[in-house]
């Protein structure tokens, strides 16, 4: 997941995250420990690379929550999460950060994910925005951090729904 040769960058990433998001993050991951600006050295450093991704995952979460309950710009989410995508990117992680930058998410080939955001904007052109909801819900439960197939497939199940319905009942 976080190849050895960005081990280092992705913590430092995290390090400077976790000043604006360590406590929604602690009570998230129900984090027992207490938080100060020196000690996040060797917090973050102490993780294994499960619950690096966990606290990366999370502190996107976090973040991105914080950012829209203040009504920021997606831009400024996006510039918060750059360096990391870059990071996993440059570095050849199988992660990268997802469209919403509110998550990691399995990185895909580039086909597959086009067909998925051309599947989303056309619903949404043909006034179906509740089936493009479901099929952005779809695709992070399918490839996100904590993948849940059966939530992936009721959610596919619903984009179609929210496409036949209204086409086939009067």
């Amino acid at each position: 997941g976080i190849p050895a040769w960005i081990d280092r960058a992705v913590r430092n990433w995290l390090q400077f995250m976790l000043i604006s998001t360590h406590e929604r993050l602690f009570a998230r991951l129900r984090y027992p420990g207490r938080f100060n600006f020196d000690n996040r050295f060797s917090l973050v450093g102490d993780l294994n690379e499960s619950d690096l991704l966990n606290w990366i995952d999370g502190t996107l979460n976090v973040n991105a929550a914080k950012h829209r309950e203040l009504g920021r710009p997606d831009s400024f989410l996006e510039s918060d999460s750059r360096d990391l995508q870059t990071l996993l990117r440059e570095g050849h992680s199988i992660w990268k950060v997802c469209d919403t930058f509110d998550g990691l998410e399995r990185r895909q080939d580039s086909t597959v994910t086009a067909a998925a955001h051309w599947a989303g904007e056309t619903a949404k052109s043909f006034g179906r925005p509740a089936a493009a909801k479901h099929l952005e819900s779809a695709w992070g439960h399918t490839y996100g951090l904590h993948s849940e197939p059966s939530k992936a497939f009721g959610e596919a199940v619903l984009a179609v729904e929210a496409v036949a319905v209204p086409a086939i009942v009067p």
